[in-house]
């Protein structure tokens, strides 16, 4: 399924491997989700994951890397032509919201539901990284 991946269910996925946000990530290596990025939203990847203390100690900037180049390798790229801002409450949702419209409102998954109210105007579905799971049967 193409989907557009919120940035706290990265960070969720890479702190534990028992939630469903590491199953997505599972699912991304498998093949069974396919994210799809801009260059906005990448970049928010890139900004926030290496953030002391946000991730394990154990996965080290070099780690991160290796994560993010891998994430890169498996996601389809989508251009942004037209940004839908003001739309969200917090501007650092925005990119991900751009990047949903102009793939053709895909699903957004995100831990973060309240933020993402508004998408539903918009056409876009705002599931949980266990909706999902179970829909795509990544248990």
């Amino acid at each position: 399924m193409r989907t557009v991946i919120d940035t706290n269910v990265l960070v969720s996925g890479l702190r534990s491997n028992k939630g469903a946000s590491f199953r997505v990530l599972r699912g991304i290596q498998t093949g069974a989700v396919k994210p799809v990025v801009s260059v906005a939203l990448f970049l928010e990847y890139q900004d926030v994951l290496p953030r002391p203390g946000l991730l394990p100690a154990h996965m080290s900037p070099a780690a991160i890397i290796a994560f993010l180049d891998a994430f890169l390798l498996k996601s389809e790229h989508q251009d942004i032509y037209f940004k839908w801002r003001p739309w969200l409450p917090d501007p650092k949702d925005e990119c991900v919201l751009d990047a949903v419209v102009a793939a053709g409102c895909i699903p957004i998954v995100t831990n973060n539901l309240r933020d993402f109210r508004p998408a539903p105007k918009l056409g876009i579905r705002v599931m949980t990284p266990w909706e999902l799971v179970t829909e795509l049967n990544l248990a």
